[in-house]
């Protein structure tokens, strides 16, 4: 069974009531629906969002994701979206999300053809699941408790928000959603990507006091670290400003000022400087002790000499690079292989363990 035509209609929703995004832009609903044809006679729909405007981002997925999608069978699922990557990365550059309809209606043809609902056809946990409300962008606090009140009226399970860029409003509206609905109503929160990493860790703490259920795209996916440092123990006891300079996320531009600091002994103009290269000591001190024993380690074998018509292709762990310049400057000792420009140490380390495991190598003899 393969795709044979897709049908892509631009639509657009003028909601009653005027709504706009963080940037405080008004927007309208904007969506396509996709109408799939397959070569066996079967037809599904799905739909997906469309931004600012149905009509650019129709025109997209009609010049760009359906001449890809025509003619490929829909129950190869994850080849078609592994080829869609390659083939998108390479020129088109379209947002995943335009991909997604026709991800969907892959899998709803084929739920279709073995005549079960989508969710059995996957694999299903149960038969009726909640819904929650969901809120757009607001412009005060009380906007979003009042809407929240309305759903719990309404017999609805929980409520989402979507609060605004401004920081002091998110925070007052959660706090009222809470009070206005209670301690037992469900309640979630999507900033959509809207703060930092220390609003986001008091945001995150407030949430948790609230009892919100989930906290949604605090920030960028691209901020791996960001993310990464909001599930990392809080420090509950005292400790020395060099320890927290070691952690991968913490600079000194975090820290408060310090009074102390200012008053010593350089000249202004140098302090940024210092203090730079202060920082950067202690965070890397892990590493350059490491690379210090290192080289103490190799200085040992200083004058150990390298047996003549040694095979470096032999030592397949040492990089490419290396190896090349080894092959053609043809060190005699270890000594000299280390003062080759570009040779790491790791490269000398992998290959005295194969000088001593292949010919039991000692200090200037060779047995």
């Amino acid at each position: 069974m393969k795709f044979n035509d897709i049908e892509i209609r631009a639509c657009k929703h003028k909601p009653e009531t005027d709504f706009t995004l963080k940037d405080g832009h008004p927007i309208n609903f904007e969506f396509l629906v996709l109408k799939f044809f397959t070569d066996e006679g079967a037809c599904v729909e799905t739909f997906g969002f469309a931004g600012r405007s149905s009509l650019a981002i129709g025109e997209v997925s009609a010049q760009m994701i359906k001449p890809f999608f025509v003619g490929r069978d829909p129950a190869y699922r994850e080849r078609n979206w592994q080829d869609y990557r390659r083939y998108n990365r390479a020129w088109n550059l379209n947002q995943n999300y335009c991909y997604a309809p026709y991800d969907i209606a892959s899998w709803i043809v084929q739920a279709k053809v073995a005549d079960l609902p989508l969710y059995k056809f996957i694999g299903a946990m149960r038969d009726e699941v909640p819904i929650y409300g969901s809120s757009m962008t607001l412009k005060k606090a009380e906007d979003y408790a009042e809407e929240a009140i309305e759903l719990k009226k309404r017999g609805w399970a929980a409520y989402k928000l979507h609060p605004p860029a401004d920081f002091d409003i998110t925070i007052a509206a959660h706090k009222a959603c809470r009070e206005a609905v209670g301690p037992d109503f469900r309640l979630m929160s999507d900033p959509v990507n809207n703060f930092n990493y220390q609003q986001n860790l008091y945001f995150g703490k407030l949430l948790q006091e609230l009892n919100y259920y989930w906290l949604e795209e605090p920030m960028f996916d691209e901020y791996h670290s960001s993310l990464k440092s909001l599930g990392e123990k809080p420090i509950k006891e005292p400790v020395k400003a060099a320890s927290l300079l070691k952690r991968p996320r913490v600079f000194l531009k975090d820290f408060p000022k310090n009074k102390k600091i200012d008053k010593k002994n350089y000249k202004k103009e140098h302090a940024e400087e210092i203090l730079f290269e202060a920082e950067t000591k202690i965070k890397y001190s892990g590493y350059i002790n490491r690379q210090k024993a290192e080289i103490e380690k190799t200085k040992i074998y200083e004058d150990m000499i390298i047996p003549k018509g040694f095979n470096y292709n032999e030592i397949k762990s040492i990089s490419n690079e290396s190896r090349e310049k080894f092959l053609s400057i043809l060190p005699e000792t270890i000594g000299q292989a280390q003062r080759i420009n570009g040779i790491r140490p790791t490269d000398i380390s992998i290959l005295l363990v194969y000088l001593k495991r292949s010919f039991h190598v000692k200090r200037n003899k060779v047995l």
